[in-house]
């Protein structure tokens, strides 16, 4: 059981292929053959996604910045 008050290291672990090809490429790092699904259930009133910009400011950059 984790806590959301505290952030947290990111962390990426790799599908079920691509955890096979890892172990069989590296098995010094990637020891396990197998994914690592992951699931998070609220049991107390959360807010998820919480500081990401409003969406019109998020457009704003794209559209300056990319386009």
């Amino acid at each position: 059981m984790l806590s959301i008050d505290k952030a947290l290291s990111i962390q990426a672990h790799p599908d079920k292929l691509l955890a096979v090809h890892l172990n069989k490429k590296d098995a010094q790092n990637y020891r396990d053959a197998n994914h690592k699904p992951e699931m998070v259930i609220a049991i107390d009133y959360t807010k998820a996604l919480c500081g990401f910009r409003p969406l019109e400011e998020i457009m704003h950059f794209i559209r300056t910045v990319f386009i």
